[in-house]
C-alpha cells in the first residue's frame, strides 16, 4: 500500500499529483469521504459562517499552493538552464 502522507514526497509533489492522490484516497476509502461530506453538510447547516470561513481558507491555501508550484517549477527550469550553459562553457574551454 502506498504511503499517502509521506512529508518528503509531499514537498516534491506537483499540484496535479497531490490532487490525484487525495482523489484516489477518498475513492479508496468511501466511509472517510462520506464522513467528511456529512461533517461539511452539518457545518453548512448549523454554522454557515464558519463553513464559508473554512472554504475561504481552503481556496486561499489552494491559491498559495498553485502559485508556489509555478515558482518552484520556474526555479527548476532556471537551474537546468544554468547547468546547461556552464556545461557548454566547460566543454568549449577544455576543447581548446
Amino acid at each position: 500500500m502506498q504511503n499517502f502522507f509521506n512529508p518528503i514526497e509531499m514537498v516534491t509533489m506537483s499540484l496535479e499529483r497531490m490532487y490525484s492522490t487525495i482523489y484516489s484516497y477518498l475513492f479508496g476509502h468511501p466511509l472517510i469521504a462520506l464522513g467528511i461530506l456529512i461533517f461539511l453538510g452539518l457545518m453548512l447547516w448549523k454554522k454557515p459562517s464558519e463553513f464559508f470561513k473554512l472554504m475561504l481558507f481552503v481556496v486561499a491555501l489552494n491559491g498559495v499552493l498553485y502559485v508556489g508550484s509555478y515558482v518552484t517549477g520556474s526555479m527548476g527550469v532556471g537551474v537546468e538552464k544554468k547547468h546547461e550553459i556552464t556545461t557548454e562553457r566547460e566543454k568549449e574551454l577544455f576543447k581548446e
